[in-house]
């Protein structure tokens, strides 16, 4: 039965202890990820305002630099265009890298025509009707095809067939059928898609001859009204790996109507907030720029610049998330344990406190039993030859039932933390055989052999020493048989009683020191309150001096350590 008990008391715990932990770890999970967010938000609202103030302006007073000086090197005293085609040479070397860091440039004439932009999606090559040889052009298809034509022929560009046999598409040849030249830009007449099938492989797999089928023609419709020099033939080249943020980039920069806008307004810089981790920066700088509100020259340098906040101040965010993760996990598990330690010794107290109050109604309905019978007896005038009996165990009881109550307010003195400690020299020799002689009698009367060796001087409160000594030494009595033995040794800084008798059940002996606690059946019939040795513990502890109880070959010791 005691073992059942037991063992659901641990289930019990054990849920508790889950129940707390988890409700401790979701509460700071919770907490823990507010602070996070909030933090982030906070941290990429900074980054968004010290990018503003530094990383934006830097890039439009580099690249505007950089992008000046190729005007300046390729137009006259007019501000004309010398050699469009070594104009667009000249861009694409000098400001090439500027798409790898979210950075889109057009530039446009004072009317509004696109010379250049630096996010061309596209490259082809056409013929020059006159060297005969290839060069290398933008063409921004579109400003000449609908998004569905474009993602066709993007199809076709990408696709990568792996023939096996005969009549298996091989590839698709991309050509261009027809284009003008507008400022270094290609303007395309027609794009042909021509599908190729396999029709002779060689012994490794590799097509050797292949024949084509209908074309597939995409057309522009562009009507040459501005005289533009034309080429029959050119290709397709290649289309760099589509960058979403550089799209979306490109319709800004792109759009006419808000350059129009701000410089109606003469307002130039803009920075927009896409999103939470997306700022947008937006600029253009006039060429030549004369110092006077609305005297621009020629030239628009339009710069959009777009920064993903998150990927600047990742590593910043990682290295926070990270260790406040780890903060918060170890305070949650300091929580957790101190959580579960305080429900740990709620649950004990009350325990101990149902126990408690369970001895005391037994311990003080036993004296009030006999007090009721006697009073009784006295006031109804039954047996008055012992009334001078009756007397003399009503005051018994009373002594006895003062003395337990005494004993519950000193062990409860002894709880509080403002006990004043007082160190002074103390024989126990001479303290146990104080004792001795005290109980002299007792002993005497029920055959005790009581022996003491050795002696020690310990610092501390003689008064508390004799209060503990004195209560080993009642407790070794009480529960010594007749004609038993008690030893008192105090050798190397340690003080033993022994006594011969009954052992104390394991499972019981770190328990004899709480209030009120019975080893077992036989020993609770003794007449003692029960506090004595939790009185003797809580000096103990007030002192630190080590204690315990071991059961002996035909006895038990109980011990203490200064």
């Amino acid at each position: 039965m005691k073992k059942d008990k037991v063992k659901k008391n641990k289930i019990k715990h054990d849920k508790a202890k889950r129940r707390i932990y988890i409700r401790t770890f979701a509460a700071l999970m919770v907490t823990y990820l507010l602070l996070m967010a909030g933090l982030s938000v906070f941290l990429l609202n900074l980054q968004c305002k010290f990018e503003d103030n530094l990383c934006y302006k830097n890039t439009v007073y580099i690249s505007s630099a950089v992008i000046e000086d190729v005007l300046q090197n390729n137009i006259d005293s007019n501000n004309q265009m010398l050699d469009p085609e070594k104009f667009r040479k000249d861009c694409v070397d000098k400001l090439e890298s500027l798409s790898y860091l979210n950075v889109d440039l057009a530039i446009f004439t004072r009317d509004g025509d696109l010379i250049y932009h630096s996010n061309n999606k596209w490259l082809c090559a056409y013929k020059d009707t006159v060297t005969k040889e290839y060069s290398k052009a933008g063409i921004y298809l579109e400003q000449w095809f609908t998004k569905e034509e474009i993602a066709e022929i993007n199809n076709y560009m990408k696709a990568d067939p792996n023939p096996k046999k005969e009549g298996d598409l091989y590839k698709y040849n991309i050509v261009l059928d027809g284009l003008w030249l507008d400022h270094g830009l290609v303007i395309p007449n027609k794009i042909v898609v021509t599908p190729l099938y396999a029709k002779e492989f060689d012994q490794n797999g590799t097509v050797l001859k292949y024949d084509s089928k209908s074309d597939i023609i995409f057309s522009s419709n562009y009507e040459n009204t501005k005289e533009l020099p034309y080429y029959q033939d050119g290709y397709m080249l290649s289309q760099p790996e589509p960058n979403k943020t550089l799209s979306k980039l490109s319709d800004v920069v792109l759009d006419k109507d808000r350059l129009q806008k701000l410089i109606s307004e003469d307002h130039f810089e803009t920075l927009d907030r896409v999103n939470l981790i997306t700022a947008r920066y937006y600029c253009p700088v006039p060429y030549p720029y004369y110092g006077e509100a609305k005297n621009y020259g020629d030239y628009w340098i339009i710069l959009g610049f777009q920064k993903d906040l998150l990927q600047e101040c990742i590593g910043s965010l990682l290295s926070v998330w990270i260790s406040c993760f780890v903060l918060f996990m170890v305070v949650a598990l300091i929580l957790s344990t101190q959580n579960y330690k305080i429900y740990r010794k709620k649950v004990e107290l009350e325990k101990l406190r149902s126990e408690t109050t369970n001895a005391l109604a037994h311990d003080l309905k036993t004296p009030l039993s006999i007090i009721s019978g006697y009073a009784q007896n006295l006031i109804e005038n039954i047996h008055t030859e012992k009334r001078d009996y009756y007397a003399s165990n009503i005051n018994v009881n009373v002594n006895r039932m003062d003395k337990i109550i005494r004993e519950m307010l000193e062990l409860s003195r002894y709880d509080t933390d403002f006990h004043k400690l007082i160190y002074e020299d103390v024989s126990l020799g001479e303290v146990c055989t104080k004792l001795m002689d005290r109980y002299s009698q007792v002993c005497k009367d029920r055959q005790l052999t009581v022996k003491l060796e050795g002696d020690a001087t310990v610092k501390a409160d003689f008064s508390l020493m004799e209060r503990v000594v004195d209560n080993l030494f009642v407790n070794a009595i009480d529960f010594t048989p007749d004609a038993g033995t008690i030893q008192i040794n105090i050798i190397d800084n340690r003080l033993e009683f022994y006594n011969s008798g009954s052992h104390i059940p394991e499972d019981m002996i770190n328990e004899i020191w709480e209030p009120y606690k019975k080893a077992d059946d036989s020993r609770s019939n003794k007449k003692g309150s029960g506090l004595g040795l939790s009185i003797a513990s809580k000096i103990f502890k007030l002192y630190k001096f080590s204690y315990g109880v071991k059961n002996m070959d035909d006895g038990v010791t109980f011990w203490f350590k200064w």
